[in-house]
């Protein structure tokens, strides 16, 4: 696994490899511009390695922290210490279930607490789930991507599996909402629901996610706006991807403030950059076989960078 960074060209600026029975998921650029951060798990899900690293850009300063039971996506927070996925393996009704945490953790390890977790919120179905993923138990959530407001101090939490996004207070561990799947909180009144979904972000009352779908041709990218007093939401922006390919794994869409919008295609092996207008400005491709995960521009960060 890497961690990279790309220059507008295509061109590999930063790399960092990983151990080869280890896998990346997220890479972020540290807060204050420094260091580039990234989670690291072992390959077989049955060993429990999780780990945070934070690599200087010049190599010369290195440290990690241990993430308990961590998974796909994290975040740093801007007090200090690490927010990421976790899961919470229980036993129900004579069935081993996996579902899934917010927990956060300071840098050195030695605090952490659970903010959220899936089994106050909601009871897993009577029907058995998926156990091709986690050896554990059953999938009954599959988080997969994890933001944080530091205004609101909420978390946004992408369920792969409820074919929808949890909106979590930070401060009480309340679930504020539920959008998107059978128990949605929110009303679709125009528009494809989204399913089995990546990547999301919220911006006010526009709300944007990578759409796998649970089936059909191909992945979305969708974007709609959210009426939090009705509790309704609309799709109002969709680009399709391409033909025959329906990404399973990942994706991401990021709307700029000047309208223009990145889209991370997953595991369909390809990124696109479009205008205001949704014209094509770039599109750049990776070897097909290649899983980017989640993109962070550069654009967002909001510290100098020695790159």
């Amino acid at each position: 696994p890497y961690a990279v960074i790309l220059n507008d060209r295509g061109e590999y600026t930063w790399s960092y490899a990983g151990d080869p029975d280890k896998v990346f998921t997220r890479a972020r650029i540290s807060l204050d511009g420094q260091a580039m951060v990234f989670n690291s798990f072992a390959e077989d899900r049955e060993i429990d390695a999780g780990t945070i690293i934070r690599v200087s850009f010049d190599g010369s300063t290195l440290t990690e922290t241990r993430t308990v039971f961590g998974h796909h996506d994290f975040i740093e927070l801007p007090e200090g210490g690490y927010a990421f996925i976790a899961i919470d393996v229980r036993e129900y009704d004579g069935r081993s279930i996996v579902g899934d945490s917010i927990v956060e953790v300071s840098v050195d390890g030695s605090e952490s607490r659970v903010v959220w977790n899936s089994w106050d919120s909601w009871t897993p179905p009577d029907e058995r789930m998926s156990m091709d993923f986690y050896p554990q138990g059953e999938d009954w959530i599959h988080a997969n991507t994890l933001e944080y407001s530091p205004t609101d101090r909420t978390y946004l939490l992408s369920m792969h599996n409820r074919d929808s996004v949890a909106y979590v207070d930070r401060d009480s561990g309340e679930l504020l909402w539920e959008l998107g799947g059978d128990a949605s909180d929110f009303t679709l009144n125009a528009g494809t629901a989204f399913a089995a979904q990546h990547g999301p972000s919220l911006q006010g009352d526009q709300f944007f996610i990578y759409d796998n779908t649970d089936g059909g041709c191909c992945s979305y990218a969708r974007g709609y706006t959210v009426d939090f007093e009705n509790l309704t939401y609309a799709e109002t922006w969709t680009i399709k991807g391409k033909n025959g390919f329906r990404a399973q794994q990942f994706g991401q869409v990021i709307r700029y403030d000047d309208g223009a919008t990145f889209i991370d295609w997953g595991s369909a092996a390809y990124f696109t950059e479009l205008d205001a207008d949704d014209n094509l400005n770039w599109r750049a491709d990776v070897e097909f076989g290649t899983i980017p995960t989640y993109v962070q521009p550069l654009a967002q960060i909001g510290a100098e960078t020695p790159l």
